[in-house]
């Protein structure tokens, strides 16, 4: 499909299959190729789209989640810094979209021991999950347990029960 796209000079067909073989490659684990082909997608994406398109970021976003899943966190960070300062001000066009990459920032500091920053980027993803997703979505609930994950780290137990009695009682409505 990769070469049939490439010979019809279909840059957005050659992207998406591209896009999708690193998400397949991700899946199992093959994550040095699942990055290679998420940056082989950016490439032919910048050649029909603007810089900092929202289908350019989702594929940045992709090379962050892979970076989480091989541990590397520092490598992570960028992608997910860089979805939230391009698309933090239309955060009511996305709402879902911007709370995942905050969510995901928080994680990345919990897990790098930054807990004052994860803090205040966990709670402002839970802000914007309440306020644009509803505290009955599933979204909320992955939310609510990060919040709990960092208040677990920063000592305060009773707040992190509450948030995954809550996130808990969510997926158990929702599945």
């Amino acid at each position: 499909a990769l070469e049939l796209a490439r010979s019809y000079n279909g840059q957005e067909d050659t992207a998406y299959i591209l896009h999708e073989l690193g998400y397949i490659a991700y899946r199992t684990n093959a994550f040095d190729e699942a990055i290679s082909y998420y940056h082989d997608a950016i490439d032919e994406k910048k050649k029909y789209l603007k810089a900092g398109s929202i289908d350019i970021i989702q594929t940045e976003v992709a090379i962050g989640l892979t970076y989480i899943k091989k541990g590397e966190y520092n490598n992570a960070l960028p992608f997910f810094e860089n979805a939230y300062k391009k698309y933090s001000s239309s955060v009511e066009n996305n709402p879902s979209f911007i709370a995942e990459v905050l969510n995901n920032i928080a994680n990345i500091y919990r897990e790098t021991g930054i807990y004052k920053k994860a803090k205040d980027v966990a709670e402002e993803a839970e802000r914007i999950a309440k306020r644009y997703l509803g505290t009955e979505s599933k979204n909320y609930a992955y939310i609510l347990n990060c919040v709990g994950s960092v208040y677990a780290k920063v000592g305060r137990e009773k707040e992190a029960s509450d948030k995954f009695a809550t996130a808990s009682r969510i997926f158990r409505q929702t599945y």
